[in-house]
């Protein structure tokens, strides 16, 4: 079997070839250039508290916000269900509460309800809050500001899929565990104007 977008689960005990994004990397990338645009107080809104994609970005979110010596705060760790309207009402919650941050990391259907939350309450982005999504969704670039957002490439993760298969079946070789290093793009969500 070709497990694909799928990460290591030490439960599974067959031999199985996988492969997936490096989503623990993805978060170091997006929090590192959070942090560097000068951010302490990163709201992390995941999915499902037991999804392994989940479970990755809180630890590569942990991992640096440590590494950098910043205090992590446990009520800056969020779960929504992974859709905009989610992340929305996650967003007006925490905000209601009075809980302080100054930029939100979570995927990039998420941040749309992010946005929508943060414009309603009059927040500004990246000026009051910097966002930054992780999956490089089309419609990032055309979303005012544009989104941030750390990539992983679909395309490739499906060729690569493709050809271990092929070469799984010619050779028979002993099973094969793929990850795929994510890409960072910055846009206006963390910098304003200013594009790299």
């Amino acid at each position: 079997a070709v497990l694909v977008d799928f990460t290591e689960n030490p439960l599974l005990n067959l031999p199985y070839n996988s492969i997936g994004f490096d989503n623990v990397e993805a978060a170091r990338l997006a929090v590192r250039h959070l942090l560097e645009t000068g951010r302490r107080r990163i709201l992390l809104i995941k999915g499902h508290e037991d999804h392994v994609f989940s479970m990755d970005i809180e630890k590569g979110y942990l991992e640096t916000l440590k590494h950098a010596g910043v205090a992590g705060d446990r009520r800056l760790v969020l779960s929504a269900d992974f859709t905009a309207a989610g992340a929305y009402a996650q967003t007006l919650r925490i905000m209601s509460r009075g809980v302080k941050f100054d930029a939100v990391f979570t995927n990039d259907e998420m941040a749309v309800g992010v946005m929508r939350a943060l414009d309603e309450k009059g927040k500004r982005i990246p000026e009051d809050v910097a966002l930054a999504g992780c999956d490089g969704l089309f419609y990032g670039k055309f979303i005012s500001p544009s989104l941030t957002t750390i990539t992983l490439d679909h395309d490739e993760l499906g060729r690569m899929a493709a050809e271990l298969v092929l070469k799984r079946w010619e050779r028979k070789s002993s099973p094969v565990r793929v990850r795929l290093v994510p890409r960072l793009e910055i846009r206006e969500s963390t910098i304003g104007g200013k594009k790299t």
